[in-house]
């Protein structure tokens, strides 16, 4: 069985595999189940681990991912799955995206209204 498979078919049965901040693996769920799935948990921890952590920083990746198309004003739903998945699944794609996220301002900066999500004032027009 891969780690995917583990990770799947025990979330299948109600067991959440999660690393904890220490990285070793947490399962929650049932105590009964999480206790019948202990055995293949510790058989394939090193590549379970392995995994979760590949989730994880891909997971961070996505999500960076999205604040950058919010912050850059991108709004279409469509669009924006389109993005993901993409990045999910291409590596170079998300790596693209990634850098692009790098530039944007500290997350404490938020674009004006007039900045069309580039950082940069545009200069408003004057009703005459």
């Amino acid at each position: 069985m891969t780690p995917t498979m583990i990770i799947e078919s025990a979330a299948q049965g109600g067991v959440k595999l999660t690393l904890s901040a220490t990285g070793n693996i947490k399962a929650s769920g049932n105590s009964a189940v999480v206790a019948a799935w202990l055995p293949v948990l510790r058989e394939h921890k090193t590549a379970i681990v392995r995994k979760l952590l590949q989730v994880d920083a891909i997971s961070g990746d996505l999500e960076a991912i999205r604040k950058w198309l919010s912050y850059i004003g991108e709004n279409d739903p469509r669009c924006i799955e389109e993005v993901m998945e993409q990045c999910r699944a291409d590596a170079e794609a998300r790596s693209y995206f990634v850098g692009r996220s790098a530039d944007m301002p500290s997350s404490d900066t938020t674009p004006s209204p007039h900045s069309h999500g580039r950082g940069q004032d545009v200069p408003r027009r004057r009703a005459v």
